[in-house]
């Protein structure tokens, strides 16, 4: 994955946490909505699965604390 697309990504979510439709979001990319549907469960899907391993793990951070109290983490 080239770094143009991961920021593409990480922009797509937290775009998406801020509330905005992914409709919106796709037209401030440039992309259209089902991209961006694929991008944000791709993310929610790994995030959730990465807090899961290190709840499970014992492993603790603050991102992963973050991730745990969210809907994706639970």
């Amino acid at each position: 994955m080239n770094m143009e697309k991961a920021t593409e990504i990480v922009l797509a979510w937290e775009l998406y946490e801020q509330g905005l439709s992914k409709s919106a979001i796709a037209r401030r990319l440039g992309r259209n909505r089902e991209s961006i549907r694929s991008i944000i469960v791709k993310y929610a899907l790994m995030a959730g699965l990465y807090a899961r391993w290190c709840k499970i793990s014992g492993f603790r951070s603050s991102i992963i604390e973050t991730i745990l109290a969210s809907p994706i983490g639970r």
